[in-house]
């Protein structure tokens, strides 16, 4: 474990409010070489604000506790010298997000669409059980394709559309044969299909699954994604990658070359790990935690990357790149992955820019100029990811009906979706209406609002 802070480090340290607030948070090689981060004590159950629950986080489930609240500093252990806003800060009683309900003919509509959608992508499903692309040559192994489809429909609650189990079990066999000798899927062909996504994945289905013998089935699996975190102990002291995760290597990365890390797979992986049982106060979650406070900027929204700034495709204020709505989806499961709070500082100052900058035919809040693109090449994955989070913590009012409408208008005859730009394989019909199942799912099913 990494050394206590220094009074200097905890006033640098990210998840500080006014460091991140004044723009510290975005990743100088020269502050990040002081970020440290120690260990929170354990508190007693009695004193846990929350109480254990399942929660399904974007793309993944996340199941454990939500987070063991510091009510009491002095019974419970914790030192006054903890950063102020880290997941476990004395938190007043979370109020009721606001109801939004959604309308009769909205419902019926989206419903309609949805078993529709759940059709399109179970007659994809190969004799082998996996769910392979048909569009791009690296995805038509179903490596990656695989878990995406089978975790968004292992989400939908079965209020709303049961699970097909008998095709759900062909499909957890399929990733279990997939396991390599290291505990990866992903290193099949010679060109590698998102490893880390795409175990990480599967390790949630896993987890949601819980079929017999999973956890020692799928031990390999948590084994190689914790050797995939840029850790202090590889070379990374320092380096904005230090915490997160990448692509995926046969071998775990060392300096100088970190490849591509970026806020996105780091919260599949965290999810991933969070179902599986991680805690809050694991190694892996607090080196995590400083990564994915390192992407959200003074206003609460969130990059996509510390690492490389020219993926990062929100509009800039005085040369400095602002958070966007995929970013910011990505950012805030990732938070709610880690422990924090639906009412904590850092998460109501994300959703609060979330709802402000919501738009459901695009994704929002991306540049103008060469990233224009993106609005729309990200449109289904910023569904899905919005929907997640507003189904948590609340949308601007009337999002449900303007999701459900928004999807359902551009569904085709055969149930699918398609995107016609090609920026981000949403062109591939199978890519496009896994994001609206999700997406359609969140919306029509209760929740935070």
């Amino acid at each position: 474990m990494p050394s206590k802070p220094s009074r200097e480090e905890k006033r640098r340290h990210p998840s500080d409010r006014r460091g991140a607030r004044q723009g510290v948070g975005w990743c100088d090689d020269a502050v990040m070489g002081k970020f440290k981060s120690a260990k929170r004590p354990a508190v007693p159950q009695s004193q846990q604000g929350l109480s254990r629950r399942e929660a399904v986080h974007g793309l993944c489930v996340v199941t454990g506790a939500a987070g063991a609240l510091c009510l009491n500093a002095t019974s419970s252990g914790c030192k006054k010298e903890e950063p102020p806003t880290g997941p476990d800060m004395p938190l007043p009683p979370a109020p009721e997000p606001a109801r939004d309900n959604l309308g009769s003919q909205a419902r019926t509509r989206g419903l309609e669409s949805l078993r529709a959608a759940i059709d399109f992508l179970w007659r994809q499903q190969a004799d082998d059980g996996g769910i392979p692309s048909r569009v791009y040559e690296v995805l038509k192994s179903g490596q990656s394709t695989t878990p995406l489809v089978l975790l968004t429909l292992l989400q939908v609650p079965a209020e709303v559309v049961p699970i097909d189990e008998a095709r759900a079990n062909r499909a957890m066999d399929n990733l279990l044969r997939r396991l390599d000798r290291r505990g990866a899927i992903g290193f099949e062909r010679e060109i590698p299909d998102y490893p880390c996504y795409a175990t990480s994945m599967a390790l949630s289905c896993a987890a949601t699954m819980q079929r017999a013998q999973w956890k020692q089935n799928w031990a390999p699996a948590i084994a190689w994604l914790e050797s995939q975190q840029f850790k202090a102990e590889r070379g990374w002291d320092g380096h904005p990658a230090l915490g997160g995760w990448g692509m995926g290597s046969e071998a775990p990365r060392v300096p100088p070359e970190p490849g591509h890390v970026d806020l996105s797979m780091t919260r599949r992986c965290l999810e991933a790990l969070h179902s599986c049982g991680y805690e809050r106060d694991s190694s892996a979650f607090l080196l995590a935690r400083d990564f994915v406070l390192r992407c959200q900027g003074p206003r609460g929204g969130f990059i996509y990357s510390p690492v490389l700034a020219r993926l990062n495709k929100g509009e800039k204020l005085d040369g400095t790149p602002m958070g966007y709505g995929s970013a910011t989806t990505d950012g805030l499961l990732a938070l709610l992955a880690l422990g924090y709070p639906p009412n904590h500082p850092e998460v109501l100052r994300g959703v609060e820019v979330l709802r402000t900058m919501h738009q459901p035919h695009e994704n929002p809040g991306i540049g103008r100029k060469i990233f224009q693109a993106f609005r729309e090449a990200l449109k289904g994955y910023y569904r899905a990811g919005a929907s997640c989070v507003f189904h948590i913590l609340g949308g601007p009012v009337g999002w449900r009906d303007a999701m459900v409408t928004a999807i359902a208008d551009e569904q085709r005859s055969d149930g699918s979706w398609l995107n016609k730009n090609r920026l981000q394989n949403e062109d591939d019909p199978l890519v496009a209406t896994t994001h609206s199942v999700l997406a359609l799912s969140k919306a029509l099913s209760g929740g935070g609002g």
